[in-house]
């Protein structure tokens, strides 16, 4: 055995799997990316910037600098948008990296700097383009810009960067895959169509049927109100169902006053109190910050009390009414009020992944560079952008379903998505679409059980 590679093979063999990376600086953006990427991966790291304490390290080096060792070691250059505290507007493009689509940031490929931009939501601070509902433009953000929204960027790059090691020390880093989870979720807008429902509000709504005519809606209303009938949004056993023999659910309860955009029942009435309180023993409830709450703090609060003190305990989860999520404000204001895991992330209009990661994360909250105590939990697809802004049938539906399922089961995360009680009961424009409900539920069911 020549005696070089002797040497070679007792410094591998010897070595621990720790990972050296030399840096200039160690920094609050840096060391965020490594934790929600490399480390949920198992793979352990130091972060050295003494340049002559690097050299001695017998580990597995890697240099994320520009300094001019003499000795050759595996090197990534960095952009500097990792080593910077402001927020400031960067030019961003693709090209290809060890078999991935990836983002350059300043003509600069740093796959550490790309996942930082995804994973701080780096783009939405300057996009300036929103819907009727002051939400950003989806067709002008990064993700479906450069048609990435159903692929898992995060995970596919910090595997391309994983790889790399590997392939260079020749040694197996350990490296564990983010397990695969599925999580149906239901936001409760409109508790019962009829159900419940009083006052002024039950006669505008009996009024609108009679001057439009709307005899079959008359009826109903009045076979449901008799008890002859069940309310047509009352689909809460099937919900039941999906809990308690397929996968752990989550409700998102509305209990806002009412406004143009929400229409629940109030949380007064004691028989609406008593329903979400009896789901409560079974499965958790978050709260629905209404639409209004979405740009006044002391509504969000008011909100928050009100469902806190109906279940008994404090409510510490949410998703924002029609997805009405404005980064940073929204986030902000969710932990003034002492809220720390939000799931309203994701797209309205399209189906797949707002920051290319499928698993819950901490918010890296830019304008004070710092790491918040705030989880974001991503969802893949909602029921209304299906039929509503795509106008699928459910046969389309179930394929486009399929496919960002697919990417989760492969590359790892939690496959949320968001249902209502008023779209799983195949009623009104609705009709048939239980089995699209039932499709993700089977299909999540196996693959979890093929793994």
């Amino acid at each position: 055995m020549p005696y070089k590679w002797r040497l070679n093979y007792f410094f591998l063999q010897n070595m621990d799997n720790t990972l050296v990376i030399f840096v200039d600086e160690v920094t609050k953006r840096l060391t965020y990316t490594l934790e929600q990427t490399l480390a949920v991966y198992g793979v352990s790291y130091e972060l050295v910037n003494d340049p002559f304490l690097f050299c001695q390290q017998d580990r597995l080096n890697l240099v994320y600098s520009n300094y001019p060792f003499e000795e050759r070691f595996l090197t990534i250059s960095p952009s500097t948008l990792l080593f910077e505290e402001e927020i400031r507007k960067v030019e961003i493009d693709k090209t290809s990296w060890r078999g991935e689509e990836i983002l350059t940031i300043d003509g600069v490929l740093d796959p550490f700097a790309a996942l930082f931009y995804l994973l701080s939501l780096y783009d939405e601070y300057f996009i300036d383009k929103k819907d009727h509902h002051d939400r950003i433009d989806a067709q002008s953000h990064v993700m479906v810009r450069f048609g990435w929204q159903k692929k898992l960027m995060v995970e596919r790059w910090t595997k391309a960067i994983i790889d790399k090691l590997n392939d260079y020390y020749q040694i197996p880093l350990d490296k564990k895959q983010p397990p695969f989870s599925v999580l149906p979720t239901f936001d409760i807008d409109n508790t019962y169509a009829y159900k419940l429902k009083k006052g002024t509000r039950k006669w505008l709504s009996q009024t609108k049927d009679v001057l439009f005519k709307d005899t079959d809606r008359l009826k109903e209303r009045k076979r449901v109100l008799s008890g002859r009938q069940k309310d047509p949004y009352d689909t809460f056993e099937v919900i039941r169902t999906i809990h308690r023999d397929y996968f752990p659910v989550k409700l998102f309860w509305l209990v806002g006053s009412y406004g143009r955009f929400d229409r629940n029942i109030s949380l007064e009435d004691p028989k609406h109190r008593s329903l979400i309180q009896s789901l409560a023993t079974e499965i958790e409830i978050g709260l629905h910050p209404s639409y209004q709450s979405n740009k006044d703090e002391s509504i969000l609060r008011y909100e928050k009390e009100l469902l806190s003190n109906c279940l008994g305990k404090e409510v510490g989860s949410s998703r924002q009414h029609f997805l009405k999520l404005k980064i940073p404000d929204t986030y902000v204001h969710l932990l003034n009020t002492k809220i720390k895991n939000d799931y309203t992330l994701g797209f309205a209009n399209v189906v797949g992944f707002r920051a290319g990661i499928s698993r819950p994360f901490s918010w890296f909250d830019l304008r004070n560079n710092q790491i918040s105590e705030l989880t974001i939990h991503p969802f893949a697809y909602m029921d209304g952008t299906l039929l509503e802004y795509l106008k699928f049938s459910p046969e389309q539906a179930k394929k486009e379903i399929s496919e960002v399922l697919q990417e989760v089961a492969c590359m790892g995360g939690t496959f949320a998505f968001i249902w209502h009680n008023e779209t799983i009961g195949d009623y009104g424009k609705w009709n048939g679409w239980q089995d699209v409900l039932w499709h993700t539920i089977n299909e999540g069911k196996e693959l979890m059980e093929n793994r």
